[in-house]
């Protein structure tokens, strides 16, 4: 099953996670949780995901110091606060927020489920 990877360097692209073993998988496997992102990681993600309006919001996010924990946390009233006036802007970064977490969620679901399978041979 193909998920979205929780790095900023490789979030926009899918990617499938395996058991074969190979270094691109273990990579994927031992990325940096977004909760440790610095604002610079969060600003780098923006940037990779929105790269049309990324310049509008890109000082905006380091004067706030949105750091990966703080990102996982906004709403649309937050967005707001951080000053991204545009409503659809702020729709597309709360849908993308929305894919990181689920993602995130997703690949923590399957370290249990293999953390589980363990357990029980």
């Amino acid at each position: 099953m193909a998920q979205q990877t929780s790095l900023p360097s490789g979030s926009s692209r899918k990617g499938s996670i395996t058991s074969s073993g190979s270094g691109k998988d273990r990579k994927k496997s031992k990325q940096k949780p977004v909760y440790f992102w610095s604002t610079q990681e969060v600003v780098r993600w923006l940037k990779k995901q929105l790269p049309e309006v990324a310049p509008l919001y890109t000082e905006k996010f380091l004067d706030h110091a949105v750091s990966g924990r703080a990102l996982v946390r906004l709403n649309d009233d937050k967005l707001q606060l951080v000053g991204i006036e545009n409503s659809q802007h702020r729709n597309e970064i709360l849908r993308l927020i929305l894919r990181l977490k689920l993602s995130r969620d997703v690949h923590e679901f399957k370290g249990l489920q293999d953390k589980g399978s363990l357990l029980q041979r």
